[in-house]
Formats: structure tokens, C-alpha cells, sequence
């Protein structure tokens, strides 16, 4: 599948984050978040909250990348990478690094491929974003309802 990437979830990566050098301290607003991981080397590096989208809605592939990059996922994002076609709409009319992305993704467990349509430029809602968020720190709740939306809700609380 052109990914040696084994999807046990492992938080070394998480572990090695540079915290200590990165203190979010009272930071509030977009921005400053932005700020925050991109001193942890999660996000790229933006000159004002324009560049970083402070006033745009999150698209699922720029979550998914977070994600990622938080889980500590391998990405080449070069032009290498062989698509395998898991998602029907991570070929055409997205950057090539969109298809590399979600299929690793989907291989770590952070998103399910059951869809085939990853639907890269639509927003996420925030009970998707929370279970990607929680999947990228190996925090997997516990189905304990016939509604996944309310055991990641409980998950997010127990945290």
C-alpha cells in the first residue's frame, strides 16, 4: 500500500513533542493556538492570522493532517506517494498530499474508510473533530451508547 507505517497507536511520538520550549501559557484566540503548534512542529509556521485561516472553518483535510502529524503518522507529502484509491475523492481537484493523508490516516485507525468519500474540502462537525483529536493522542472511548457522537463526548470529558 506504499506505507510501512504499523497502526498501533503508539504516543512516543506525542511524548516527544518539545512542551518544555512550547508553553501555551494564557494564549487564547486562533492564532495564538496556531502559534502554540507550530512551535511543537505540528503546523507550518504563519506571519498573521490571515496566513493561518484564523477566520476560515477547519476543512476535514487540514484536520486530518493535524491529526496526523499529533499521532506522529509518517507523511512524506511529496508526489511519491502511490494513491491507493481507498477514498474515491482524494485524486482529482485536491492537492496530491490530500490522498497520501487520509489513506494513513484511515490505516492508523484515526478515520474509517467504510465511506469510500473522504469529502477533504467540507468542514468536520465537532463531534468528528473530537473523536480525530482524541484518536490522535490513542484516547479511543468506550461504546457504551448506540450513539458514537455521545462516547466521544463522554471521552472528551474524561480528559
Amino acid at each position: 500500500m506504499g506505507t510501512s507505517y504499523d497502526s498501533a497507536c503508539d504516543l512516543k511520538p506525542v511524548d516527544e513533542l518539545p512542551f518544555e520550549s512550547c508553553d501555551i501559557g494564557t494564549r487564547t484566540g486562533f492564532f495564538k493556538f496556531h502559534e502554540y503548534l507550530s512551535c511543537l512542529n505540528i503546523v507550518d509556521e504563519k506571519a498573521s492570522c490571515n496566513d493561518a485561516g484564523c477566520t476560515l472553518n477547519a476543512k476535514r483535510q487540514d484536520l486530518i493532517y493535524i491529526a496526523s502529524r499529533i499521532r506522529g503518522i509518517p507523511l512524506d507529502l511529496t508526489s511519491d506517494y502511490e494513491c491507493q484509491r481507498v477514498y474515491t475523492d482524494t485524486v482529482s481537484g485536491v492537492p496530491p498530499w490530500v490522498c497520501e493523508v487520509a489513506e494513513k490516516a484511515n490505516i492508523a485507525g484515526l478515520i474509517t474508510g467504510n465511506n469510500r468519500s473522504f469529502r477533504p474540502l467540507e468542514t468536520m462537525t465537532r463531534a468528528e473533530a473530537f473523536k480525530v483529536i482524541l484518536g490522535s493522542i490513542c484516547s479511543y472511548p468506550t461504546a457504551t451508547t448506540n450513539n458514537w457522537q455521545t462516547d466521544v463526548a463522554k471521552q472528551a470529558i474524561k480528559l
